[in-house]
């Protein structure tokens, strides 16, 4: 039994490797202080291995380690600007919720939120379990990614 990896596959497997620990690093549902660090990269390896797998993506060209370099930072790159696109529109969506309970006076009373790690108002708190929900029930997250492994 011969268990020798090619050194292009690896390469290619560390550079999606890092594309989606950058996204699962920062994102709404996996980047919370409630997350385990150890789960973050266990779901970031599974989703990787599941990725590489199925597409089995070609290894870029580059000719030095800085090259390399070059190609690991453009990915970590592209992982955090989704990662960080992704919780932007969370933080937009419980923003609306504060402001629906300050119109409402509904501001006082306020929760602690373990997934973002401060005191919010119980409507934002609601809407951001409501679209983890949606989410979740319309398939959504299979979108989030096929965005992270498009341009692989």
């Amino acid at each position: 039994m011969d268990l020798s990896i090619e050194t292009l596959k690896l390469e290619a497997f560390l550079l999606v490797l890092v594309r989606i620990a950058c996204f699962v690093a920062i994102a709404p549902i996996f980047g919370h202080k409630s997350v385990n660090a150890r789960l973050r990269v266990l779901i970031a390896a599974c989703i990787t291995l599941t990725v590489f797998s199925a597409l089995n993506p070609d290894m870029p060209e580059y000719d030095s380690v800085f090259g390399f370099t070059f190609l690991m930072l453009k990915e970590a790159a592209i992982g955090l600007s989704l990662g960080f696109v992704s919780s932007l529109v969370m933080a937009i969506i419980s923003m609306s919720g504060e402001f629906i309970d300050r119109e409402i006076g509904f501001a006082m009373a306020q929760s602690f939120d373990i997934n973002s790690g401060m005191m919010t108002t119980i409507t934002a708190n609601m809407y951001d379990k409501l679209v983890y929900l949606i989410i979740l029930i319309t398939n959504m997250h299979f979108y989030i990614l096929k965005a992270i492994v498009r341009f692989l």
